[in-house]
C-alpha cells in the first residue's frame, strides 16, 4: 500500500512503517499521499484514515507540524562534545572553598546551540530539572520562553539570581 502510494518500489513500506529502530517518519509530501491512497482505498467505515479527530485526514502540512525540528548548524555532525565546565562560567559557592555550586552545570554555548537547532523563535523549553538554569538562560538568550522547575531550594535560588542578571553580568 504505501509503496504504490508514494510511487516507489519498496523505499516506503520498508523505511516509514518498519516496526523496527529503522523507521522514520516520512516527508510530508509522502505522508500526504499515503493518506490520499489510504482514504481512497481503505475501509470506508466512515472515519477517515490518519486523522485526529475522527472527522478530517490529517495533511502534509499538519504532518509538518508534529515532526520534531532539529537543523543541525552547517559545519557540525549531530554529535556534540564539549570538555567540563571551568573558568569564569562556572559558577562557585561563595565561601572559602570556591568549589562548584553544582557538579553537573551546563555549557551555556551547548544549551544554545541544542535550543537553536530544535527549536525556533519564540517557541517554549522545558527544563524540568532546572539545576542552575543553564536551558532557561540560554533559552531568553535565543529568544525562546521557558519554564523550569527545581526541587532543590539552593540550587533553584542561586539559578534565579543566575536568570535576573544581565548577559554580561551572568558569569559568577
Amino acid at each position: 500500500m504505501a509503496n504504490g502510494a508514494c510511487g516507489v518500489k519498496d523505499a516506503a513500506g520498508r523505511k516509514y512503517l518498519d516496526k523496527g529502530h529503522l523507521w522514520y517518519y516520512p516527508p510530508p509530501e509522502m505522508f500526504g499521499k499515503m493518506v490520499e491512497f489510504a482514504n481512497q482505498h481503505g475501509l470506508s467505515e466512515g472515519k477517515p484514515y490518519f486523522s485526529e479527530d475522527g472527522k478530517r485526514p490529517l495533511t502534509s502540512e499538519d504532518w509538518s507540524r508534529k515532526r520534531a525540528k532539529f537543523n543541525c548548524p552547517v559545519g557540525y555532525t549531530n554529535v556534540w562534545n564539549r570538555n567540563p565546565l571551568k573558568g569564569m562560567e562556572r559558577i562557585k559557592v561563595k565561601d572559602v572553598s570556591g568549589k562548584a555550586a553544582h557538579l553537573n552545570q551546563k555549557p551555556l554555548d551547548l544549551m544554545r546551540m541544542l535550543i537553536e537547532s530544535s527549536s525556533d523563535a519564540g517557541d517554549v523549553v522545558w527544563e524540568p530539572f532546572v539545576g542552575l538554569m543553564s536551558v532557561s538562560v540560554a533559552a531568553r538568550d535565543v529568544d525562546r520562553k521557558s519554564f523550569a522547575c527545581e526541587i532543590d531550594s539552593t540550587y533553584f535560588q542561586l539559578a534565579i539570581r543566575r536568570l535576573e542578571l544581565p548577559v554580561a553580568q551572568r558569569l559568577f
